[in-house]
């Protein structure tokens, strides 16, 4: 593997979609890193508006689709393909209570 995605920084991440799982390299950092790094208490439970952007090495999706990278499951909100790679938006999923 060469290239950005080779990197040390980069995870290998599991995406989820209609064709299946498969382990891809990617980046995920916060949209804004300057929001509390929590999920926010509110009157009707716990609510987390945090958003994380993705950047993955280039492969098909089809479908729903998420990610999860160690514990942490994300949605795929949005993604566009790009040359060199894919640019998706991620919300994490909420776990067991």
């Amino acid at each position: 593997m060469t290239g950005v995605f080779a990197s040390r920084y980069a995870r290998s991440v599991t995406l989820c979609d209609e064709a299946g799982k498969r382990t891809v390299r990617a980046f995920l950092r916060p949209v804004n890193p300057k929001s509390p790094e929590t999920p926010e208490l509110t009157a009707a439970g716990v609510a987390d508006g945090r958003r994380w952007l993705l950047l993955m090495e280039p492969t098909e999706i089809s479908g729903r689709a998420e990610i999860i990278d160690g514990g942490a499951r994300y949605a795929l909100l949005r993604w566009e393909r790009l040359e060199s790679h894919i640019e998706g938006a991620l919300c994490q999923e909420a776990g067991d209570a």
